[in-house]
């Protein structure tokens, strides 16, 4: 009779070769199950505490308390108590606003030793406009900008480029 338990194709039971099958220890398929179980287990526990929590608060009468109520409750007021920061705080902002019209309307001496006077901002601009702004010199005829050395920006700054102003 022929031996059936080495025939050559690969079924050597003392000699596994590693490189296929797969092992036995990585996963416990019976240990798997059982954490299933106990935790859908505990879900149903856990629910069931909540229902019956839920049921003894709802069905409970409540208590009446002799406490006596809060003196909130009497209050007419919603004044905080002193010191307050604005009382008002609209007549506050209006206050302010009117001072501080008055001040950029009006003339005002800044410095009487120099000359300097604070002009209404409506002076200020008509003066300004027919003044007009002051500007750079022309540069004189036959004077060429020669521009600066400024660093690249794809350099990081490490080589510089010529720019014209």
């Amino acid at each position: 009779m022929p031996d059936t338990k080495d025939h050559g194709h690969g079924h050597d039971n003392e000699n596994p070769n590693p490189a296929h099958g797969h092992e036995k220890t990585d996963a416990n398929v019976m240990n798997i199950l059982k954490f299933g179980f106990w935790m859908v287990v505990a879900a149903f526990v856990i629910q069931g505490g909540m229902w019956v929590m839920l049921r003894y608060y709802v069905d409970a009468p409540e208590e009446k308390q002799n406490e006596p109520p809060s003196p909130l409750l009497f209050q007419n007021s919603r004044v905080p108590p002193k010191p307050r920061l604005q009382d008002d705080p609209v007549k506050d902002l209006q206050i302010e606003r009117n001072s501080e019209n008055a001040s950029v309307n009006s003339y005002e001496w800044v410095d009487k030793s120099t000359g300097t006077v604070k002009l209404p901002i409506d002076e200020a601009v008509k003066r300004l406009a027919e003044k007009g702004l002051p500007s750079r010199p022309n540069p004189p005829q036959g004077v060429k900008d020669e521009g600066q050395n400024m660093p690249e920006d794809s350099s990081s700054g490490r080589t510089f480029e010529h720019r014209l102003r």
